[in-house]
């Protein structure tokens, strides 16, 4: 993934892809406060134990992205709206869509599958829209491997807002306790399967990376190497949510998608390092982006 540049500072700046982007995220954010609070009333010491965790969890996630040369030298509104497209713009678009799209694969008689369309189909999408729309956002985003870093702070925004909910429902759910209740879901959802949201929206977000800034491209392949990320990330997802009866094989087949999963992010992620790191050596100026074409 050699990065070809020009001497060029940045990209110019795209003010209409900036004022869609925050009127799209305030609709959202109110949309997503008119969810919350009822979650929040009906066991506020579950919502409480989920700030406290989904802070910490945001902070060690971002410092690892943060630590790294892929993190790019954008405003902090880059990272706080793609935070917040993640959490409340496409876990909106997933809770409206989702269950409709469950109940139609039941009714195709599908019913292993239904976790897995509910699933990847509504967020996938959403997740990897909200990447292309920021990216075109904001100038500073010129790389492959901001796509990716992009990626994976949306799909961090998206997981985080996610575990709250599920907190919050094991809370209810305990007959003794919410905090038993909390605590426990908690605990499941850090232990199977931790940060997979952000892994597949940073797969995606790479793809997208890719299509816009990576000179010598045609047309075609750009669109290519996006849908294919894209896919990849949707079957990976579709893969994990996948139901399987019995006791065993569901265990056995959560252990081998993750064997795929996290070591494929984990190259993902040492190739991107790797190009930001030897890009930054050179600092010979952006890359011929497709952006500045539309």
């Amino acid at each position: 993934m050699d990065v070809e540049t020009v001497g060029v500072d940045k990209r110019k700046s795209t003010p209409w892809a900036m004022i869609a982007l925050w009127c799209v995220l305030a609709v959202a954010l109110l949309g997503s406060t008119l969810f919350t609070v009822p979650m929040m009333l009906l066991s506020g010491t579950g919502f409480l134990i989920g700030i406290v965790f989904v802070a910490a969890y945001i902070t060690a996630v971002t410092a690892l992205f943060r630590l790294t040369p892929m993190w790019p030298r954008a405003p902090k509104a880059w990272y706080f709206s793609s935070l917040l497209w993640g959490g409340a713009l496409a876990l909106g678009a997933a809770l409206l869509v989702g269950g409709s799209v469950t109940s139609l694969v039941a009714k195709l008689g599908l019913h292993d599958a239904g976790a897995s369309f509910g699933g990847a189909y509504p967020e996938e999408i959403a997740k990897a829209t909200g990447v292309a729309v920021i990216l075109f956002a904001f100038p500073a985003l010129n790389r492959p491997w901001h796509g990716f870093v992009t990626g994976g702070l949306v799909g961090l925004g998206f997981e985080a807002v996610e575990n709250v909910l599920y907190g919050v429902m094991g809370g209810m759910l305990d007959p003794n306790s919410d905090v038993v209740g909390t605590l426990q879901m908690w605990g499941l959802r850090l232990v199977v399967g931790p940060g997979l949201h952000a892994v597949f929206t940073s797969i995606a977000g790479l793809g997208i990376g890719l299509a816009f800034f990576r000179s010598g491209w045609g047309l075609r392949k750009r669109i290519g190497v996006g849908l294919g990320f894209l896919f990849i990330a949707f079957a990976a997802h579709f893969a994990w949510n996948y139901s399987w009866g019995g006791t065993i094989w569901p265990i056995v087949w959560l252990v081998l998608v993750a064997l795929v999963i996290y070591p494929g992010f984990a190259y993902a992620w040492w190739r991107c390092r790797k190009e930001a790191r030897e890009d930054a050596i050179r600092g010979r100026g952006a890359p011929i982006t497709s952006v500045e074409l539309l």
